[in-house]
């Protein structure tokens, strides 16, 4: 009995040996994964945003100052839908936006009312310090007229000011219809939702449009995508962030290099090969890679800082 409790500690001691080197050797065969470089002998390069210029509203296209192959920043105005109608509309409520401010600076109505207020007053007390001396001098009924009078004189300043008050709110309504008024002339300028280069023009100055037709497309070339396939093993160590390096050859011989980052890695594999797709956001500021060429991707084995590879 004891020598059968001394074999189950030997063997429990044993275990536990084996399940710590068993431990020991998945970690470091982990980390000799998550060290290793991918390879990619084939990627294409393709462009990192494609953007179709939208007409703002309806209307006759009055300008469209760009050409294939122009360089545009973001915030450039490259165009504009006829906006007569719409500047004409605002001038309309600039003037009554004048005329009410022209109004509200006036207080001429609570000053009349308020003078009218004092008369009506002085009246009835003549009438009663009349009665006061003399009883009966100044009728009742008229006693009750001139009180109406001077009560209705107090109702006046009243309506007077609340006249004053509404005319400040209707003044605030008024400024905002007028900055509603300048939008809609500012949104009748077409500008470049992107900076890039014009890559198609659709229309041209003096042809009707609709509201959302694309007017041209617009590409951003300092930015590329490097798109291509890895094992389904290597999409497995964490490669979103990864530093990369990008070799494109030209026909002349001529090989151009360039650094980036991964930013995606598909979270599903082909069905035929499980390979899958990843793209890595690559700098071209140089302008010297184009869309279309076949690049040499290596996703190096550390993952960068967010501001070390920046691409702007």
């Amino acid at each position: 009995m004891k020598r059968s409790r001394q074999s189950v500690v030997a063997g429990s001691e044993a275990w536990r040996a084996c399940a710590a080197t068993l431990a020991l050797a998945l970690c470091l065969s982990s980390a000799s994964l998550e060290a290793a470089e991918v390879s990619v002998a084939s990627s294409i390069l393709t462009v990192s945003e494609t953007v179709k210029v939208p007409a703002p509203e309806a209307g006759v296209l009055r300008e469209l100052s760009i050409h294939e192959g122009a360089r545009v920043r973001r915030g450039d105005r490259i165009g504009e839908v006829d906006a007569r109608e719409q500047q004409l509309t605002a001038e309309v409520i600039e003037q009554d936006l004048l005329l009410a401010q022209r109004e509200s600076e006036s207080d001429v109505r609570v000053r009349l009312a308020e003078k009218e207020n004092k008369v009506a007053e002085a009246e009835l007390i003549r009438a009663t310090s009349i009665n006061a001396e003399l009883p009966n001098t100044v009728s009742i009924k008229e006693v009750d007229r001139l009180r109406l009078a001077m009560e209705r004189t107090e109702l006046e300043i009243e309506f007077a000011r609340f006249e004053r008050d509404l005319l400040g709110a209707k003044l605030k309504r008024i400024e905002a219809d007028l900055r509603l008024a300048q939008h809609r002339v500012e949104r009748m300028s077409v500008t470049a939702p992107i900076a890039g280069v014009v890559a198609e023009v659709y229309r041209h100055s003096g042809e009707w449009v609709d509201a959302g037709e694309p007017l041209a497309r617009l590409v951003r070339v300092d930015r590329l995508r490097a798109e291509g396939y890895v094992g389904i093993d290597d999409a497995l160590l964490g490669l979103v962030n990864r530093p990369v390096t990008v070799e494109a050859d030209l026909p002349s011989g001529e090989t151009l290099r360039a650094t980036g980052r991964v930013v995606f890695v598909s979270p599903e594999a082909e069905p035929v090969d499980s390979k899958v797709r990843f793209w890595a956001e690559i700098d071209n500021r140089a302008m010297r890679l184009r869309p279309g060429l076949t690049a040499r991707v290596v996703i190096l084995d550390a993952p960068i800082e967010s501001d070390a590879l920046s691409v702007k």
